[in-house]
């Protein structure tokens, strides 16, 4: 819920990657304002290869920043101690810019 309070004040650029158990709530809170990655219909995304996109992504798999990269993603709701958000935390091209006990959001610096 706080995470969702921050977007609804402080807009971040998108398109925005999130962790699939937060997509519904994301969808739901923001009366489908906030457009999501993924939710917890996993196999609806299945068939168009973004379910595969995703594992890769949030594991991460060495491609994830290639595939961030392929869906002009510029932010991330993820979770707080979670591999992706490691390292996105150590990349200079993305800053942190909230966090909570939970989850943590990234932004795509600039170029």
């Amino acid at each position: 819920r706080r995470a969702e309070d921050y977007l609804r004040t402080h807009p971040v650029p998108g398109p925005m990657f999130n962790d699939d158990f937060w997509g519904g709530y994301l969808i739901w809170a923001s009366q489908g304002q906030q457009k999501v990655f993924i939710d917890g219909r996993s196999d609806a995304y299945e068939p168009s290869g973004v379910l595969a996109d995703y594992i890769k992504i949030i594991q991460p798999a060495p491609e994830a920043l290639p595939l961030l990269e392929k869906y002009g993603v510029r932010s991330a709701l993820v979770e707080r101690n979670g591999s992706l958000g490691a390292l996105l935390e150590a990349r200079r091209d993305w800053g942190r810019v909230y966090q909570d006990d939970l989850c943590a959001l990234f932004v795509r610096k600039e170029r």
